[in-house]
């Protein structure tokens, strides 16, 4: 890449080809050759596009990744790594780092999203969306609904892992009524490990494994109920929502922009 003046990790100063004259005062420079690589990047991600142009490195420095610049309509930026599955080494923008090149002098990043866990396993529809108060609906539903004509019984998940925060154990149906429960019925809400808040309503009375209980540990993709219709619900479904707030009915976005495990 060029040639550094008296330090084996300087800058380079001095291009290949390049004609100079009166380096040093004493007639006599040490110059240490330099020795850089390309790095490329890519989004790895079909709902995200990035116009990142590739960096220089230099071997031998501690270079710092750069930040990701990223267009996207799914998922959360985690990191880079060396491997487009995720089983290469990880990397954070901002992270000094020195890699080791192919034979071309390339090195590729790939880009990792955070993946959630579908709640309702092999039942992917969404019968009520996220939404606002608009022209067709007339009241707020921040969250989503699954539902489709074989999901009631079906096994709910945890989408990400985390505590236990609250545990819903309505046990009827009494819609259009919050009642109590908040219109839960039988739910839970949990603190997910990624600082964001996740809550499940309407399962089957009586779902709840033993081991899901306030304060409790569960894992990504952990078994916490069954689909049921109780409390504020007039059939069976899963009332999934996330919120980024610690509050459960704070700051909520919408779960189908997330990315989720195949």
């Amino acid at each position: 890449m060029g040639w550094s003046l008296g330090d084996p990790k300087g800058d380079v100063v001095y291009k290949d080809g390049v004609k100079t004259k009166n380096i040093v005062p004493s007639g006599k420079a040490v110059l240490y050759a330099q020795w850089g690589y390309t790095v490329k990047y890519f989004a790895n991600n079909e709902n995200a596009t990035t116009n990142m142009p590739d960096s220089i490195m230099f071997k031998g420095h501690d270079n710092i990744l750069c930040q990701p610049l990223f267009n996207q309509t799914k998922g959360r930026f985690i990191g880079w790594n060396t491997a487009q599955d995720g089983s290469g080494t990880m990397y954070q923008p901002g992270e000094s780092v020195d890699f080791k090149p192919d034979s071309n002098g390339i090195v590729t990043l790939y880009a990792q999203w955070f993946q959630l866990c579908w709640p309702v396993p092999e039942h992917n529809n969404i019968i009520q969306p996220y939404h606002g108060i608009d022209e067709k609906y007339g009241y707020e539903h921040y969250a989503i609904d699954i539902c489709d004509d074989y999901i009631n019984g079906a096994p709910v998940v945890a989408a990400e892992g985390g505590t236990v925060k609250l545990v819903f154990k309505c046990t009827k149906s009494h819609y259009p009524y919050e009642n109590d429960c908040h219109g839960f019925g039988t739910g839970i809400v949990v603190e997910g490990d990624d600082g964001r808040t996740y809550q499940y309503a309407h399962m089957q009375a009586g779902s709840i494994p033993a081991t899901i209980y306030l304060g409790a540990r569960v894992e990504q993709g952990q078994e916490i109920g069954n689909v049921g219709m109780t409390g504020m619900a007039s059939g069976p479904h899963l009332h999934f929502g996330i919120s980024t707030s610690e509050n459960y009915y704070q700051d909520l976005i919408n779960p189908a922009d997330e990315f989720y495990r195949d």
